[in-house]
């Protein structure tokens, strides 16, 4: 059995930061806002299909 305890290789956890601690943006309208957050669930979409497909790729 190993001694040392169990780390997370993901390279997501070594990037990740609480949103709290983010440097908050500041927009000039809702619309800048609004088009921000369109891109970042759009960049989420991506890379969950890329994932998917990837899954599905591996099972056959």
């Amino acid at each position: 059995m190993r001694s040392e305890p169990y780390t997370n290789q993901n390279s997501f956890q070594k990037n990740h930061k609480p949103r709290c601690l983010k440097k908050k943006k500041h927009f000039n309208s809702i619309l800048e806002r609004d088009i921000f957050a369109m891109k970042q669930v759009l960049q989420i979409l991506k890379q969950g299909t890329i994932r998917w497909i990837g899954e599905i790729g591996r099972q056959y």
